[in-house]
């Protein structure tokens, strides 16, 4: 089990890095101006995909923690021998989950976020159209 695990690892991990390295590549192969040009727009959507998993997994799991917090005890029923046997689960192992959960749906909802890159860049930069709409009397 752990060697499929490391194996799709590595196969995710290495998709990641021939992608990221051969768009490098080919821009600087036409330019160097378009090779930093290329540089800026990776990092960019790799600190806007980073930034989301962080504050995604950071309210997640503060939210988590503060729910699991607020539960005095948590009683799983046994059966053992036809008789019921109650048995508490560790506060810390109720945290633990909490916190985990809270990081996995943190990275579920906010891995993608580097898409945004366009309508960032965009933003970041304004364009100008010269034109002015004659309703609102602001730039296109």
């Amino acid at each position: 089990m752990t060697i499929t695990l490391i194996v799709a690892l590595s196969l995710v991990v290495g998709r990641g890095l021939v992608g990221f390295l051969v768009d490098r590549w080919w821009a600087e192969a036409i330019s160097p101006e378009a090779g930093t040009s290329m540089r800026r727009w990776q990092w960019l959507g790799i600190l806007l995909d980073v930034g989301a998993i962080t504050i995604a997994s950071t309210w997640f799991a503060v939210h988590a923690l503060m729910v699991a917090r607020s539960i005095a005890t948590v009683q799983v029923q046994h059966q053992v021998g036809g008789v019921a046997v109650r048995e508490l689960i560790p506060t810390r192992l109720l945290l633990l989950a909490a916190l985990g959960a809270g990081v996995l749906l943190g990275v579920l909802t906010g891995v993608g976020a580097g898409a945004w890159r366009d309508a960032v860049a965009l933003a970041w930069h304004g364009v100008r159209y010269g034109v002015t709409d004659p309703v609102l009397g602001v730039d296109l």
